[in-house]
């Protein structure tokens, strides 16, 4: 999964807040050798220029997760929801591991 959010403008206007939503699509994949895949994928929220060439990124992550149930190894489909609290800038700093 790869996406890309212009986040020019909040660096130019720090403190002005830029809604954002979008839909990837997330290939399946392995966990714990179990096949993994994701559906109705959806990411929303929020982000604003924090000052110093960093952009902080509020929101949620909602999707429908279908993996092998561990007891009878069938098909099992959940309502995964997140929150997103992150901090992006351009220069990573080594003393601040959630700077991402």
């Amino acid at each position: 999964m790869s996406a890309i959010l212009d986040v020019s403008k909040a660096l130019s206007f720090p403190g002005q807040v830029y809604r954002f939503e979008a839909a990837p699509v997330i290939e399946e994949m392995e966990v714990l050798n179990d096949p993994v895949q994701y559906e109705d994928v959806l990411i929303k929220g929020e982000y604003f220029g924090a000052g110093n060439d960093k952009v902080s990124l509020k929101g949620e992550v909602s999707a429908k997760v279908t993996s092998r149930c561990a007891k009878c190894l069938e098909p099992v489909t959940i309502d995964l929801e997140a929150e997103i609290d992150a901090q992006y800038a351009r220069m990573p700093d080594p003393e601040d591991p959630d700077l991402y």
